[in-house]
């Protein structure tokens, strides 16, 4: 522990110093930036001033000696006769005296200025031009760049440049053509105020310090030296602070290794832990806060007990802490609910021991959090609920599909022999009435036979593209006729409702079921709400009622089916199972709302169809009437149907082949009959339809096939899901229906 202590303490200390040491470097090098910034700038200055006051002193003398068309001077070595005024008459002439003159010119005289100046005073100068008269005069590229600058209106130019390693300040200035230049430069086209060229001069910037050193390292030094000593002063201070925390560490480390050794425990601990004195909170870690949701778990020191505890609990965890208090003995399990920051409930389980304090005695709890145990068994528990609704919704689908097969061929037996009965006495009213009452009564039992065995189904028989508003306005007719006017309706159908994928027969009878269970609940009348309306890409039918209203113990029930609350003889408990299973097949959601004295409402929702996938859904083939009669063998176990079947598809025009079984119907098959169309039955004994259909297609894969079933259950989705070209045939049916699928049969690829 004292080794890592002290890691640590010098750890620190080396920081400490580097941190230091790195901001007063930075300090150090912002001063000496700061300076050498500003000598650079002072610098340039004094190189622009001194090259600024050569140019106009050269400015001075050549306008002087331009204003007086130049000087005379001896002829001499130094002074030859300026070859460039050889055709001037008066270059050379002899005083009185017989001395030999000769005249220099303005630019002459700047020259040789600039000759003499240049090995004393440090710095040169150089008159140029674009368009010199002598080479010595021509301009090098600087000089050039800076009369290219004249030209576009500048009057002067300089730069900082870099010359033999050391830094140089390059200056010019314009001159301008005076009438006293016109002497010599009138033939190059020049006239007064013309820039005729310019006197550069190269000044060196920086001048050297005492002792060889320029102002530069001057500068470094004084900062180096300045560094330095903040330096150690630095390191100095340091060194005595991490000698004075050494010193204190014997102080402390008990107390350290006591207090970390209890922190680590408990707020390591993955448990919630709190510790209590005298009913308030002293202590609670980081499990703790987070099931009580609070930001830190300071947040929940000097909390009272009984503010993070739920209202029903609070008198026993009361007496709980005083019986602690008391006895100071350990206390065991307990479940209670914890009420965190947000006002939310938490279940846990919570279990006390006595500890001791410097302060005195106290209580440690360790809580264990139960919310998602109990979630977990809420969930549990609901799916238990709905598994055990669908098994018995199923059972009773099953044990309705059980005898749907024989029900549906005695209908099919009465539907088809009436409706055929029908077009051959079409002249005879009275027996064409009778004949249509049979046919009437024979799809009232089909609807019945249908709505049991919708139990067992998981989708839609013959699903097609509606509109709701038509189908709730169509159904409302009979409703407010056959109500008495003793209800009120009160109807709001959205306007452009979307439409949906639905059965409206099966959809019919369950709003007709839910509008009479709503008339039953309001025997003295009432009003009756019916909406339409969508939601979040839903489309939505709603009933309400002002009825009685449905008690909450039993609301979880009402669709159980044979659950009732009428009287015997008046329900049969089957009708919200119906109404139920027609929700789910058509892959929507029923939502039953109630409240005793109040009402009902019951909400049914539906996928709605998108614009495009309706349009697409309700695309027509072409005419797809055979066009010409069929050979058509039927494939059926049960007497009624082949007796009665075969007339009716003679009347149509086709002909009929009979086989009572799905093996004999291979056996002719597989013998030459040749057959256009096949109708099979999909239960029969032995080989199913479902068996015989890929059979037959193997024997005939030109043949049209029409399965022919009054229960569509998911082996036969299933297989059908392989066959697309398969047409199904729902048991019972008339001609008309019979006719719609033979064309529909007829016209698929």
């Amino acid at each position: 522990m004292t080794l890592r202590f002290r890691s640590a303490l010098s750890a620190l200390g080396g920081k400490t110093f580097l941190t230091l040491m790195t901001a007063w470097t930075l300090v150090a090098a912002g001063i000496l930036g700061l300076i050498l910034y500003s000598s650079a700038r002072e610098d340039r200055v004094i190189a622009l001033n001194r090259a600024t006051d050569s140019y106009r002193k050269d400015l001075v003398y050549r306008r002087w000696a331009a204003q007086r068309g130049g000087v005379y001077v001896p002829a001499d070595e130094k002074t030859p006769p300026n070859p460039y005024l050889k055709d001037h008459a008066q270059r050379d002439v002899t005083t009185s005296t017989g001395k030999q003159l000769t005249l220099v010119n303005p630019a002459y005289l700047t020259r040789m200025v600039h000759e003499m100046s240049d090995e004393n005073s440090g710095h040169t100068s150089h008159i140029t031009s674009l368009k010199p008269i002598r080479p010595e005069n021509a301009a090098d590229l600087w000089e050039q760049k800076a009369l290219q600058a004249f030209e576009q209106g500048a009057r002067d130019y300089s730069e900082v440049l870099q010359e033999n390693g050391r830094p140089v300040l390059r200056y010019m200035g314009a001159f301008l053509v005076e009438p006293g230049c016109l002497g010599c430069h009138a033939e190059q086209g020049y006239k007064v105020g013309d820039v005729r060229g310019g006197i550069s001069v190269t000044v060196p910037v920086g001048l050297p310090a005492a002792a060889g050193l320029t102002h530069k390292g001057v500068s470094i030094l004084v900062v180096l030296a300045f560094w330095t000593m903040g330096s150690l002063g630095i390191f100095l201070w340091v060194r005595r602070l991490a000698s004075a925390s050494r010193k204190q560490e014997d102080l402390i480390q008990d107390l350290e290794l006591s207090s970390l050794r209890f922190r680590l425990l408990f707020e390591s601990s993955p448990a919630p832990m709190l510790i209590n004195a005298s009913g308030r909170l002293l202590l609670a870690n980081a499990a703790a806060a987070r099931m009580l949701e609070a930001d830190r778990p300071e947040d929940l020191i000097g909390l009272e007990v009984p503010e993070i505890i739920s209202p029903d609990y609070r008198a026993a965890v009361t007496e709980r802490i005083r019986a602690s208090a008391r006895d100071g003995m350990p206390t065991p399990p307990v479940q209670e609910a914890f009420l965190t920051r947000t006002g939310r409930e938490v279940w846990v389980e919570v279990q006390t021991v006595p500890i001791g304090l410097p302060g005195g005695r106290a209580t440690l709890v360790f809580a264990l959090d139960l919310s998602q145990q109990r979630r977990d068994e809420e969930e549990r528990r609901k799916l238990e609920a709905e598994v055990q609704h669908s098994q018995r919704l199923d059972s009773l689908g099953s044990l309705a599909g059980g005898i749907a097969h024989d029900m549906n061929n005695v209908l099919a037996a009465v539907m088809g022999m009436a409706s055929l009965l029908q077009l051959k006495h079409e002249s005879d009213p009275p027996l064409a009435k009778s004949l249509l009452t049979i046919e009437h009564a024979a799809t009232r039992g089909r609807d019945l036979v249908k709505g049991l065995t919708d139990f067992a189904r998981k989708g839609l028989h013959e699903p097609a593209v509606m509109d709701l508003n038509a189908l709730v306005r169509k159904e409302l007719d009979l409703l407010i006729r056959t109500s008495r006017q003793r209800f009120v309706f009160e109807v709001q159908l959205e306007k452009e409702l979307p439409p949906i994928m639905g059965e409206a027969t099966t959809l019919g009878s369950a709003f007709m079921n839910l509008c009479v269970n709503a008339f039953d609940a309001m025997p003295r009348g009432g009003t009756l709400w019916i909406r339409t309306f969508r939601q979040e890409g839903r489309v939505l039918l709603q009933i309400q009622d002002t009825g009685e209203g449905i008690p909450p113990e039993i609301l979880p029930r009402v669709t159980e089916p044979f659950f009732t609350t009428k009287a015997a003889g008046r329900g049969t408990g089957l009708g919200l199972a119906m109404v139920y299973g027609t929700a789910k097949a058509h892959g929507g959601t029923l939502d039953i709302q109630s409240e005793v004295g109040e009402g009902t409402c019951i909400t049914l929702g539906f996928p709605a169809l998108l614009p495009d996938s309706a349009a697409k859904q309700m695309i027509l083939p072409a005419d797809l009437s055979p066009k010409h009669s069929l050979r058509i063998l039927l494939v059926d176990d049960d007497d009624l149907i082949r007796s009665t079947l075969p007339p009716m598809l003679e009347q149509l025009g086709h002909l009929v082949e009979v086989a009572s079984s799905g093996l004999e119907a291979l056996r002719r098959l597989g013998g030459g009959l040749e057959a256009d169309l096949v109708i099979l039955d999909h239960h029969m004994p032995g080989l199913s339809g479902a068996e015989t259909l890929p059979r037959v297609l193997q024997l005939r894969p030109e043949a049209r096939i029409i399965v022919a079933t009054g229960f569509l259950d998911t082996d036969l989705k299933i297989l059908l899901a392989d066959f697309p070209a398969v047409v199904t045939l729902p048991k019972p049916f008339g001609v008309a229906e019979l006719e719609r699928v033979l064309r529909l049969a007829a016209g698929r690829e």
